[in-house]
């Protein structure tokens, strides 16, 4: 005898596990529309937050970019040695801190941040959209948690 299948509702009372679960979702998206470009979601960000920084200052350091995507240092550093081995990053030595490493977006890093942004900006706006009217109170609300609930 084959066991039923339940499906559990979920309630707005839930909240947490709804973000969890929307979250989860919104994940699985991005990573089918990234994998078909070569990336992970965090080296997206990477490229995407590294894009932005170096309208702002330069030379950009790895800490910098971890600093700028809120980023853990350590993953950074190792999410720019691979995106440095298929070429979209540059590395090099920081003259004035050996310890620190300068990064720049090569030419083929700008192209694939370009495709990358076009898929992502598609997925969300379709992932998303069906907020309608209530997606800028939906990113409000989200902002003041995160803006909350911050370390340090």
């Amino acid at each position: 005898m084959k066991k039923e299948e339940i499906t559990p509702e979920l309630t707005e009372q839930e909240t947490g596990l709804l973000i969890w679960q929307v979250a989860g979702m919104w994940e699985r998206q991005m990573k089918s529309v990234l994998d078909k470009n070569g990336l992970t979601y965090f080296q997206y960000i990477l490229l995407d937050r590294l894009a932005l920084l170096e309208t702002k200052t330069r030379p950009v350091t790895q800490v910098m970019l971890a600093n700028f995507a809120r980023t853990d240092v350590m993953m950074t550093s190792k999410a720019v040695r691979i995106l440095e081995e298929k070429g979209w990053i540059r590395r090099k030595k920081d003259v004035k801190d050996s310890r620190a490493n300068q990064i720049s977006l090569t030419d083929k890093g700008i192209k694939r941040l370009e495709k990358a942004q076009e898929l992502v900006n598609a997925t969300e706006d379709e992932f998303f959209g069906k907020l309608d009217s209530r997606l800028g109170q939906f990113s409000k609300n989200l902002l003041k948690l995160y803006q909350d609930h911050q370390v340090g």
